[in-house]
């Protein structure tokens, strides 16, 4: 269950990207729908403590399934997500010190988008005489 006050600094939010930030309507639909996945990462967990919530959002997005449930989610939304919701972050801890003083800006900054494992291609080896045919 999502956490109420979760939701309603979301909601706060994004009123401010169309009216401060002054962003598309069509633009609000898609951070609507990367702060979805920010409350859905915290359930019912305060963002105030945010930084103790496991898995940790990167992680929670790496194992997200993709488009009709193949394969993960993909690689910019995931950065898009990362994103909008350090920029959410740091909009709530201004909006709201008190309430937000111990989530600290350094934990912000180390969001980042989640590694891919790297895949080893095996070397193929062409000789000369492939080359000039």
């Amino acid at each position: 269950m999502i956490e109420r006050q979760n939701y309603l600094k979301t909601s706060k939010h994004l009123p401010f990207l169309q009216e401060v930030m002054q962003l598309n309507p069509a633009s609000l639909d898609r951070y609507r729908f990367y702060l979805r996945h920010l409350l859905l990462w915290a359930d019912d967990q305060n963002f105030r403590q945010v930084q103790a919530i496991r898995p940790t959002l990167p992680s929670y997005l790496a194992s997200l399934p993709g488009k009709e449930g193949k394969g993960t989610l993909a690689s910019a939304s995931q950065k898009k997500i990362i994103d909008s919701s350090k920029r959410f972050f740091r909009w709530a801890k201004v909006t709201y010190p008190r309430e937000m003083n111990n989530l600290p800006i350094s934990w912000i900054d180390t969001l980042r988008r989640p590694r891919l494992p790297q895949i080893s291609s095996e070397h193929v080896f062409v000789s000369l005489d492939e080359i000039q045919k």
